[in-house]
């Protein structure tokens, strides 16, 4: 029997044994054979994948979650953050534009934007480094970027900062303007890791002093891709796996949030499953 999509009121929430919570997207979800089951990231630990599988069942028991008999679920393909961690919720994938291909019809192309945002609110100079950490991997909200110079930082000035070289740093200025306030690296090198953004705002709120706001962006659009082109077009951010039992389809047009990475004695990768265009 085929897969069928789930049906529910949003993804399910799970709270592994480490006390980390699980966020599960109805796009991981299947009914197979009456029983319910999803798709688990390749970085899940055994019991914790288990204990999910567990809880499905609870819920489809208890009609929370109910099969789609209407259109049967197609995977195109797993899509799983390249760096684990929450930090891969913030990832987006966009897919737009799915057509023939000009050169071969038989085939299908489709346009892709990948993107990141990472917002840290009412950071101060003495929480920065820990809050964003000081290596690739670190710090209590880690993310896009990390802070590289050695000195303690002080209050940054308001602005937009671009991220040059490789791997990619800006230098962030003084309050006054002059430089020397922190400086952030990007998470890994390469000729994308310069796509990533900084915009510090809040640094001059009379009614919040010595507290600001940053927020790291990243993103990238590649046109006409076909399904076996989009991995090595966006894995600065993303990695990407055939379906269990299927192989690389181009996806339907729409958006896919990742969900269901987390932080925890062993750290899992948000990931999502896109759905094959018709």
């Amino acid at each position: 029997m085929s897969k069928l999509a789930v049906l529910a009121a949003g993804p399910v929430a799970y709270t592994d044994a480490g006390g980390s919570q699980v966020s599960i997207p109805t796009s991981l979800m299947f009914f197979e054979d009456g029983a319910v089951g999803f798709t688990a990231p390749a970085t899940m630990d055994g019991a914790t994948r288990d204990g999910i599988r567990s809880w499905l069942t609870v819920l489809a028991t208890e009609g929370f979650l109910t099969p789609d008999t209407s259109t049967p679920s197609v995977p195109a393909m797993i899509v799983e953050a390249k760096d684990a961690g929450p930090s891969g919720n913030a990832i987006q994938i966009d897919i737009t534009n799915v057509r023939p291909k000009p050169t071969d019809t038989s085939k299908q192309i489709v346009d892709v934007t990948v993107s990141e945002v990472d917002e840290w609110q009412m950071l101060t100079p003495a929480t920065l480094k820990s809050v964003v950490g000081t290596s690739a991997g670190t710090g209590d909200q880690r993310g896009l970027v990390f802070v590289s110079s050695s000195a303690a930082p002080v209050q940054p000035k308001d602005g937009t900062y671009a991220m040059t070289g490789d791997p990619a740093t800006a230098n962030i200025n003084k309050a006054d303007g002059t430089a020397g306030a922190f400086t952030l690296k990007t998470k890994a090198g390469g000729p994308d890791a310069a796509l990533t953004k900084i915009e510090i705002s809040g640094a001059a709120d009379a009614a919040n002093p010595d507290t600001f706001s940053m927020r790291a962006t990243w993103a990238k659009t590649a046109i006409a891709l076909e399904a076996g082109d989009i991995e090595a077009a966006f894995d600065y951010e993303i990695s990407i796996a055939p379906p269990e039992d299927g192989s690389l389809a181009v996806p339907a047009a729409g958006t896919y949030p990742l969900s269901g990475g987390a932080s925890s004695r062993a750290a899992t990768k948000a990931s999502v499953s896109l759905p094959a265009g018709s």
